[in-house]
């Protein structure tokens, strides 16, 4: 659980940084998985890669940077569980689309499904 909220910590940080630039949106999201850690951050990077972002990973964590705006997806296999971070600087309906395209790519459905709503720095 502390990984999860340093992890959180950094991102949020990464992020603000450039919050005086811009009004940027944040969406945030999980799904349930049933695949290895390795299986998890390779299925991140395919995903983020082909929505035409660069992609890079650590051992728990896939990102993704295009023109100023990042993707995230935190793996933690042990605990069954992807989770999803979508920064855009350009407006709500982008980051939500791209939030469902993360969730599609890990097999849930994205009709109806609970999000967090997008929220403005």
């Amino acid at each position: 659980m502390q990984r999860i909220c340093l992890a959180l910590a950094v991102m949020l940080g990464l992020l603000g940084a450039g919050a005086a630039q811009a009004n940027p949106w944040v969406w945030t999201g999980w799904a349930p998985i049933s695949m290895s850690q390795q299986e998890c951050l390779d299925n991140g990077r395919s995903i983020v890669g082909g929505t035409g972002f660069s992609a890079s990973a650590d051992q728990q964590t896939v990102f993704g940077w295009r023109n100023g705006d990042n993707l995230s997806i935190r793996c933690i296999a042990s605990n069954g569980l992807a989770v999803f971070f979508v920064y855009v600087r350009t407006s709500s309906d982008d980051g939500r689309a791209l939030l469902d395209v993360l969730r599609a790519g890990y097999g849930q459905n994205t009709g109806g499904a609970p999000t967090n709503r997008g929220s403005k720095f």
